[in-house]
């Protein structure tokens, strides 16, 4: 880790790199480069008490060209495979698998890392991963309704505009059912 942590892209020092080193167990070790382990802390050191959940997605194109491996970051609390699977599943994606993680920060707090591995509908440029990741945590923290209109996020909508349909769709159900 100490070798590439001076890379401009991760900005971290060595003293970052020695500590967490530490931060890492066995089976996430032998998992995951050196490289995605120091974005991984760059993630980690993102969790606070107002950041608890963060999401970094990245197509690792190993044997699919659409499958996507989407980080879920989570600072004391598991994220259920129950309360997850629904919600990626309504963004048109298919999870393969999921590795659960537990580290121990510098500060002795509890970081869940839980790497799910999925295919999308749609193949999602850099700026739709943006969308997904925020769509993600906003339907996580009951900002946006769970539904399948979040597909459209993975054609490259911000999270915005399928949350207006859906508003649109439960607004026009209650008029149905009012009339």
């Amino acid at each position: 880790l100490e070798v590439i942590a001076n890379h401009p892209t991760f900005g971290l020092s060595k003293t970052d790199a020695k500590q967490y080193s530490q931060f890492f167990h066995g089976g996430y070790k032998e998992q995951t480069s050196p490289s995605d382990a120091l974005n991984d802390i760059v993630f980690v050191k993102k969790l606070d008490e107002r950041n608890r959940v963060l999401v970094d997605c990245q197509y690792k194109r190993r044997t699919n060209p659409n499958q996507l491996t989407v980080k879920v970051f989570s600072l004391a609390t598991v994220i259920a495979l129950s309360d997850a699977i629904p919600i990626f599943e309504h963004m048109g994606c298919r999870v393969l698998n999921e590795f659960l993680f537990e580290c121990q920060t510098i500060d002795s707090n509890t970081v869940w890392i839980s790497e799910f591995t999925m295919i999308c509908n749609n193949l999602l440029d850099e700026v739709s991963r943006g969308y997904f990741s925020d769509a993600f945590l906003k339907i996580w923290h009951k900002q946006c309704d769970d539904d399948a209109f979040n597909q459209l996020i993975c054609l490259g909508l911000s999270g915005r505009l399928p949350n207006a349909f859906s508003g649109n769709c439960n607004f026009r159900k209650l008029v149905t059912v009012l009339a």
